[in-house]
């Protein structure tokens, strides 16, 4: 954004990307032994039920349910 609005030299881009990312290295994470987490939902967003099935079977039951 900097280098798009000219507030930056070009010539000095190369240095300021640098130190950019030395700050970016500089923010450490915390290690929390122990921590784990759960790919799943605590809470269903829309009124749908949860896929239980393959895809294809569901698929098939609908065929038959709509025609």
């Amino acid at each position: 954004m900097q280098l798009s609005l000219a507030i930056i030299d070009p010539a000095r881009l190369d240095g300021y990307l640098r130190l950019m990312l030395k700050q970016i290295a500089a923010c450490e994470v915390a290690n929390r032994p122990g921590r784990l987490e759960p790919r799943v939902l605590k809470r269903r967003r829309h009124g749908y039920k949860l896929m239980q099935k393959h895809r294809q079977v569901l698929r098939n039951e609908l065929r038959k349910t709509c025609t």
